[in-house]
């Protein structure tokens, strides 16, 4: 209250000597004290412009602005810890999984999801940071723990595309844990383990993973890396083989880091 008190005569002083100096102006009368006029006028410029500042709405609005950087500021440093933390939980996780630790294992960000619709359908293919100048190759695996996200089928200098083994193109020889082997087609957000004899026990929760895949270059799938399990099984007895549903242990839209699998130790 007592700055709008202040700010009333100073309103007023400015008001008079402004009206003062222009009639002046007009009259002809200012020559020879310009100098003086403008030093008067640069002064009750600053004077103005801080009784302004210190107005209570002009002082509120500048601390509103001033706390909607810092908000900004803090919630960036936020989302970079927690991705942070993410990234070395995922290194921690993968490298304290027993199976591929015989494996290279090339840790890559996932820069984009192709065909990915928020929960109406899985992307068919990632894109990752990692490319021919990384040693990367088209075919090289692509794993999450002990779990097979899937296979690299385009490189360029700085980025790879891997098909997920979703993808409608994705095909490859498999096996159950009990010994049932067959083939699989990836169906968009399932697979399907196609080509398993009538003899071979299949079963809904049986685990099926990857059997030996790999070229004479090491290009290729490890053996015994999980594929998904099974979640049901067409089985016609006048068919000369069965099939089975498979679906991946993976929540493909949650993974940020993933590992290439690059050569064997």
């Amino acid at each position: 209250m007592q700055r709008k008190e202040n700010f009333l005569p100073v309103f007023l002083l400015v008001f008079v000597l402004s009206a003062g100096i222009l009639g002046l102006s007009i009259l002809g009368k200012t020559r020879g004290i310009e100098g003086f006029l403008q030093r008067i006028s640069y002064s009750i410029e600053g004077s103005i412009s801080n009784l302004f500042q210190n107005l209570p709405l002009i002082s509120q609005n500048q601390n509103i602005k001033k706390l909607k950087a810092e908000n900004l500021l803090l919630a960036s440093k936020i989302m970079d810890r927690q991705k942070l933390e993410r990234e070395n939980q995922a290194l921690l996780d993968q490298f304290q999984t027993a199976k591929p630790k015989s494996y290279i294992l090339l840790p890559a960000k996932i820069l984009g999801m192709l065909n990915f619709i928020p929960n109406i359908s899985n992307p068919s293919s990632l894109i990752l940071d990692k490319g021919e100048t990384d040693g990367i190759k088209v075919g090289d695996a692509v794993i999450f723990k002990n779990n097979l996200v899937g296979k690299v089928t385009k490189v360029t200098a700085y980025l790879s595309k891997v098909d997920v083994v979703n993808n409608s193109s994705s095909s490859f020889t498999a096996k159950t844990e009990k010994g049932a082997l067959g083939l699989i087609k990836g169906l968009g957000d399932l697979m399907i383990l196609d080509n398993v004899l009538m003899s071979d026990a299949l079963s809904k929760d049986d685990i099926v993973a990857t059997m030996p895949n790999q070229n004479i270059d090491g290009v290729g799938a490890p053996t015994d890396i999980i594929v998904g399990k099974i979640i049901s099984i067409d089985k016609n007895p006048s068919a000369v083989f069965q099939r089975a549903e498979v679906k991946s242990l993976l929540d493909f839209p949650r993974l940020s880091t993933v590992f290439i699998v690059t050569g064997i130790k």
